[in-house]
């Protein structure tokens, strides 16, 4: 492992700038090989080794993990009581480097230890240690400084002789171009015959079928530099003991990874931010973790549950969870300390809050700089993108690679998010699901969703306690939530509003239909209604209900609660846009008497249907009626032009009489005014008929009576 022996140089010895030419006498080879020939090396290796300088009469402990297949390489020194890691990544021409302050420790546990520097490879002064030669990453054989281009003879076998292992010796020079000098090297491997340590199939480098490659166990090397300028002699006679190596790994998860609570300026990594949906609901356990200097617990750790449901078309969000009474004294001093259910209407800037244990609500404004308001300076409340959601907007994102959590394969990206509010920089890592994993939502699988978020305060001089909060998610779902997630029918008692009841015009089909998918279309009812009452917020139709009229009549009905502005803390509605109550019951009013309601469902796809049927549902004038104790009665209106202008327009040529038609107040009209007509056709006819037949009768009479005058 000669690339330890040049970086140890560089690391722990003041070297002196040298130049040598190269020297074919040193590079003579003393005894000409006459047994084995040097042994092959692994594609990839990992290895353990004691580092000896005998001019310094000091020993460092070394590790290296060389993983050619896919051009990247790590290296660790641990030196006066130090570990100094060095991740090397030649597909992006970068080299990390950090510390850990505590060798053996969890970097995680470690938090004197945050911190680290990404630079280019190629202004690197560790450009050298893996390549770099013609751009590219040595292989393993340059790595070591063995075999191939340098001329190794064999040397003996020696039984017991270096840490009791039976090994074949080699002997050779190399001329090593960072130094300019020319350095004799001996190197052992294990005889194979008799001790296998490596494990490594022989198959899997040569493609011979029998046999276990030999693996180095030590490297000698011993030579002089001199300084260039003032022709200063610097002896090397240094000794690497590999007392652990093994060929073709199965290398750990995070081993070329950046260790987590680490972020790195200018760090590069191999894949992009995945992306995040405009919509989700998903379970989010929090916990809250205080670390002192040594990694200890410095308070315990406080764990909290909750439910987020985010919809950002509509400007909708909810979350459940339970007051913090440190921080949500509003809710305590109102609703108390038990669950509540907080939903967000950023189309009015109104918020409910609801307690989940006795239902009691209250409403509330937005305010600026609450958690699920955008970032950034601005006058009014507006809905957080979903990045800001998972404090993913920051530009200097960085992928660190993958890590297992909740045995789930995840990606790793960090970065740093500065909140205004609190005027603190975090750093921050999100972890989302492999393309190969995924999480189990109801019954949808959902990959690339997002497991873990981690969230810490910058570290800055000084500090000897780190705040840790850690977001889990759960049955994440990346679809738009139900409307019925987002429903406030308890909160609008304190509201102005009115019940209302439309009579709904569809075949007995359709009615079968909207029967069966119920709760689609309310859904679907809900926003049209929203819509052309002009509330602009579907949260102001509350209670929607399909069903039939009464127990006698059985055509369908849509029943629900159209609600006004809330009241909010200012007793004003000041800032909430949508027209009012009594607006949002004239433009109702007149929508439908227009003969303008139609609604267009369309229900999911059925089994063996090609594309399912949209089904159109109407109403017309005469349909709406207000709700009461006492029944539905027509609903009275207030500045309201009794005209109408029909505007329904039809497709269809086989509609062609309904486009002439008249509405079903004119039909029912004319059904009496025809009954009425018929009754009197009716009794004009029989009073004709019974008239002709009293004719017939006198006539027959007068033809069979007999004349008294022809018996004279």
């Amino acid at each position: 492992m000669a690339t330890l022996v040049w970086s140890t140089l560089l690391l722990a010895l003041a070297v002196l700038v040298v130049r040598a030419e190269f020297d074919q006498d040193i590079c003579t080879i003393y005894k000409e090989s006459n047994g084995l020939i040097p042994p092959p090396l692994p594609r990839n290796f990992e290895g353990k080794a004691d580092f000896v300088n005998y001019n310094q009469k000091s020993v460092t402990y070394e590790e290296m993990h060389f993983d050619y297949s896919n051009n990247r390489a790590k290296y660790m020194l641990l030196q006066n009581g130090i570990e100094h890691h060095f991740l090397f990544d030649y597909k992006v021409k970068q080299v990390v480097e950090y510390d850990i302050l505590h060798p053996g420790k969890n970097y995680k546990d470690d938090p004197l230890s945050w911190g680290c520097e990404a630079t280019e490879l190629e202004g690197s002064e560790y450009k050298d240690m893996f390549g770099f030669k013609d751009s590219n990453m040595y292989n393993s054989y340059e790595t070591l400084q063995y075999g191939q281009s340098q001329r190794y003879a064999f040397n003996g076998t020696y039984r017991m002789d270096e840490r009791g292992l039976l090994v074949d010796r080699f002997s050779g020079c190399v001329y090593n171009q960072e130094f300019d000098a020319t350095l004799r090297m001996n190197i052992s491997f294990t005889n194979a015959i008799v001790f296998t340590s490596g494990g490594t199939s022989v198959e899997e480098v040569l493609g011979v079928p029998e046999g276990i490659l030999s693996v180095p166990t030590k490297i000698e090397e011993f030579g002089v530099l001199s300084d260039d300028y003032t022709d200063e002699k610097l002896f090397v006679n240094v000794t690497t003991n590999i007392f652990w190596f093994k060929g073709e790994p199965e290398f750990e998860l995070n081993t070329f990874k950046l260790p987590v609570y680490m972020y790195c300026n200018n760090y590069r990594g191999r894949k992009e931010v995945p992306f995040l949906p405009e919509a989700f609901s998903t379970r989010v356990q929090v916990t809250f973790i205080s670390r002192d200097s040594l990694g200890a617990l410095a308070s315990p750790e406080v764990t909290s549950m909750e439910e987020i449901y985010y919809y950002h078309d509509k400007n909708l969000v909810r979350r459940d969870f339970v007051p913090d009474p440190k921080y949500d004294t509003d809710i305590k001093n109102s609703l108390g300390l038990d669950p509540v259910k907080a939903i967000y209407d950023f189309n009015t800037g109104v918020k409910y809050i609801t307690s989940v244990m006795t239902g009691k609500c209250m409403t509330t404004y937005i305010p600026l700089g609450d958690r699920f308001d955008t970032v950034g300076q601005h006058m009014y409340i507006e809905i957080a993108e979903p990045e800001e959601i998972f404090r993913m907007q920051s530009e200097e994102t960085q992928y660190k690679g993958s890590h297992f959590v909740r045995d789930i394969e995840a990606d790793v990206f960090a970065g740093k998010y500065f909140d205004e509010h609190d005027n603190i920089s975090y750093i921050k890592e999100t972890y989302f699901a492999t393309n190969g994993w995924h999480e189990e939502s109801d019954d949808l699988l959902q990959y690339g969703a997002p497991i873990k978020h981690v969230m810490f305060p910058e570290q800055l001089s000084g500090e000897l306690v780190e705040n840790i909060t850690e977001y889990h998610f759960f049955k994440f779902r990346a679809a738009p939530p139900r409307l019925m997630a987002f429903d406030v029918s308890n909160c609008i008692e304190t509201i102005d509003h009115k019940e209302y009841a439309i009579i709904l015009t569809v075949t007995n089909d359709e009615k079968k239909t909207l029967y069966k998918f119920k709760g689609l279309f309310q859904e679907s009812a809900q926003y049209y209604l929203a819509e052309i009452t002009q509330v602009f917020s579907p949260l102001r139709i509350q209670r929607v209900q399909l069903r039939q009229l009464s127990l006698s009549d059985v055509r369908a009905t849509l029943a629900f609660t159209l609600v006004g502005k809330a009241n909010l803390n200012t007793h004003t509605p000041v800032g909430q846009p949508g027209a009012s109550l009594k607006e949002a019951t004239n433009n109702l009013r007149a929508f439908i008497d227009r003969n303008q309601f139609s609604l267009q469902f369309t229900p999911p796809k059925q089994e063996r249907e090609e594309k399912p049927v949209p089904i159109h549902v109407k109403a017309f004038r005469g349909d709406l009626y207000e709700r009461t104790a006492g029944g539905l009665k027509a609903p009275e209106f207030e500045d309201y032009e009794d005209e109408v202008v029909p505007t329904i327009a039809y497709a269809d040529d086989e509609e062609e009489g309904e486009k002439k038609g008249m509405s079903p107040g004119s039909l029912a009209l004319l059904a009496v005014a025809m009954l009425f007509i018929g009754i009197g056709i009716g009794i004009a006819g029989m009073y004709l008929y019974l008239r002709q037949k009293s004719e017939a009768a006198v006539e027959d009479r007068i033809t069979l009576q007999v004349s008294k005058g022809s018996d004279a």
